[in-house]
């Protein structure tokens, strides 16, 4: 109830997709200074956690951003592995906190990574980009690579908050 998965079809040589876990929106924050203020009772607190106005015993209708603050944004993490460079994900995963975007190739392999189906680092660094994602972690490295430095270097030419995926490593998702 927390948390929503959705999938989305990513576009590779077979049916591949991508999943983007995303926090569902918090309530609003009640300000506790007007809980007391107002003598608000707690049966009324839920409604106005989720955005409901306040009548005061007078009569006096005290506005929802007046009572309460924004609840912080919801953290989310997409994931999309055995893809081309494919701009209709981003509708879909658009402010995503942390996206994992493969990047077998360079740029040096563009065609081949074209006529295989996957994406360049820099190919994953443009989607970061256009969804305007905090944070971008790239992997899925072709094993002609001895090491994964070109990769990053083009990944952030692109897009600086950008790391390599590393085996066994925890990653917040937090931007």
């Amino acid at each position: 109830k927390v948390i929503e998965v959705i999938s989305f079809p990513l576009k590779h040589s077979i049916n591949c997709c991508g999943f983007l876990f995303r926090e569902k929106t918090k309530e609003r924050n009640i300000k506790k200074e007007y809980i007391q203020e107002f003598n608000i009772p707690i049966a009324q607190i839920r409604a106005i956690k989720q955005g409901a106005d306040f009548k005061t015993e007078n009569g006096k209708i005290i506005p929802n951003e007046q009572l309460t603050t924004p609840p912080p944004p919801p953290v989310s993490y997409a994931f999309c592995s055995d893809t081309a460079f494919h701009p209709p994900v981003v509708e879909t995963i658009k402010e995503v906190s942390t996206l994992y975007h493969e990047a077998t190739f360079t740029e040096e392999m563009k065609e081949w990574a074209v006529k295989t189906y996957h994406s360049t680092a820099l190919d994953a660094a443009k989607i970061a980009k256009m969804a305007n994602a905090g944070k971008l972690i790239i992997g899925h490295f072709s094993s002609r690579y001895k090491t994964t430095e070109q990769f990053l270097k083009e990944a952030q030419s692109e897009f600086k908050n950008t790391e390599t995926a590393v085996d066994g490593k925890k990653y917040s998702i937090k931007a």
